[in-house]
């Protein structure tokens, strides 16, 4: 029987994976690269990576979720949910969200875009490289950024998985709503007005009928619509 060894480090799998992709980087290329002093500014946000190489702006452009893929990925995340809230990214992340469609790292050589001030065509030249090398290296450090890559960082996600699911609250008031003047009660009219208390509690006798009778006109005056 074959034991597993320990998963390899986010910077190992990244590598592997650009490599894999056709890009015309090797994974040993990007690794010695991304390791020199000549790398500076080395910056990762949602849709974008870039860094300075030796005076040449480096860029790696990688696609994002969507609102609605981030609701997929986000239930795909639930079985290590609690890992996530202890801000560890386990190994296993890129493969549940692979089989809702939605690999963390990327899947496809058309997701990934690489381009330099240098001018090469493609890409693949020695200073893209030292960005990718960079990247990695920083993925080890902080492996929430391959998410902030793809669009969402560390304490939005984490804010939302601590709702769980089908805990989102209801939408908030728009500027507009917050604003309009509510809909007024509607007007009372004779029929909805409660009966007097001072005829009602009358009894039948003939005194009784003469004196509501008499109490009836000024009611009925004190009760009627506002003219205007």
């Amino acid at each position: 029987m074959t034991i597993p060894g320990p998963p390899r480090a986010w910077s190992e799998r990244f590598l592997a994976r650009v490599e894999s992709l056709g890009v015309g980087l090797l994974a040993d290329q990007m690794r010695g690269a991304g390791g020199s002093a000549r790398v500076r500014d080395v910056v990762v946000a949602p849709g974008t990576a870039r860094a300075r190489v030796g005076g040449v702006e480096a860029w790696a452009d990688l696609a994002v979720f969507d609102a609605g893929q981030w609701e997929r990925a986000e239930a795909a995340l639930l079985p290590v949910r609690d890992r996530l809230l202890a801000h560890d990214l386990p190994p296993d992340v890129d493969a549940l969200l692979a089989r809702v469609g939605l690999p963390l790292l990327p899947g496809q050589a058309r997701e990934l875009t690489l381009d330099c001030a240098c001018g090469r065509a493609d890409g693949a030249c020695r200073h893209v490289a030292a960005l990718l090398g960079a990247v990695a290296r920083a993925f080890d450090q902080d492996p929430f950024l391959l998410l902030r890559w793809r669009g969402r960082d560390e304490t939005r996600l984490l804010a939302r998985l601590r709702r769980g699911p089908g805990l989102v609250g209801p939408e908030p008031l728009s500027a507009r709503g917050f604003w309009t003047e509510p809909a007024p009660y509607p007007t009372p009219g004779r029929d909805d007005l409660p009966p007097d208390p001072a005829l009602t509690g009358l009894g039948g006798s003939a005194p009784d009928r003469a004196l509501e009778r008499a109490l009836r006109p000024l009611y009925d005056a004190m009760t009627a619509p506002d003219q205007g």
